[in-house]
């Protein structure tokens, strides 16, 4: 199953994974509609659920025909995402089992990248948000950067000097978090039209799901000592995301 993920096709694993949890969510919901045929309120209760799942199927079909045909083809995000969020929970789980797990999360992540690339989508300067983990700063720095980027010295230790870089010049808002709530509460205060985002890959999954109404492009960070210590970022990749969402190529 791990041969699936490759450079060449990197969401292979999650859509065929995802096609699998809608067809046995819907088989299940048939299945249990026809045993409990003569009860028609449990029919009439369960016909909307099912119609549901077929939306699901549905949206799947179309982010899958987009990426083939490289076209957007697809629901609009504030549709898409939560849709893609109802299968997300049982192709986990069966991904778990199959014991690919973090490789059905990077699949995830793919996928997500592979259909943002495809709108284009262009923002102002302004309109853009950076967020890194605070995990990313070296453990021996004493400065506090986690509030304030500019208390950071450009000792060159860990990213940040070279990601600040990047952002300074452009204005965009760039800021280190300590995890997920501070994150979404950033964001609600921000409204930031499109986000880049660096941190592991479960972080990345649920902050995906987490503002629908939002582009987001997530890098995994790297992890050379282990997780949630002197984590590193592509620093090109992240340079590279910014060009696309302030140019759109």
């Amino acid at each position: 199953m791990s041969d699936l993920i490759s450079k060449k096709r990197p969401a292979l694993l999650c859509l065929l994974l995802f096609f699998l949890s809608a067809l046995l969510f819907i088989a299940a919901l048939l299945f249990v509609m026809a045993a409990a045929v003569k009860s028609t309120w449990l029919v009439l209760s369960l016909f909307p659920l099912l119609l549901l799942f077929v939306l699901v199927l549905f949206n799947l079909l179309l982010n899958s025909t987009a990426l083939a045909l490289k076209k957007n083809i697809m629901l609009p995000i504030k549709i898409n995402r939560p849709l893609s969020g109802l299968l997300y929970g049982l192709a986990a789980f069966i991904a778990k089992v199959l014991g690919v797990k973090e490789q059905f999360e990077r699949s995830f992540i793919a996928l997500s990248a592979s259909l943002l690339g495809l709108k284009k989508t262009t923002v102002k300067p302004e309109e853009l948000l950076v967020l890194l983990p605070r995990c990313i700063q070296n453990n021996e720095c004493k400065y506090n950067i986690v509030n304030n980027l500019e208390n950071c010295i450009s000792c060159g230790k860990c990213d940040v000097k070279e990601i600040r870089e990047i952002v300074s010049p452009l204005r965009i808002k760039v800021a280190l978090v300590t995890g997920g709530s501070q994150a979404r509460a950033l964001v609600d205060k921000l409204r930031p039209k499109a986000i880049i985002a660096v941190a592991c890959e479960r972080e990345l999954v649920s902050g995906i799901f987490d503002v629908p109404g939002c582009e987001v492009l997530g890098i995994i960070n790297e992890r050379p000592e282990g997780p949630c210590i002197n984590t590193r970022a592509s620093v090109a990749g992240l340079k590279e995301a910014v060009d696309k969402f302030l140019t759109g190529s």
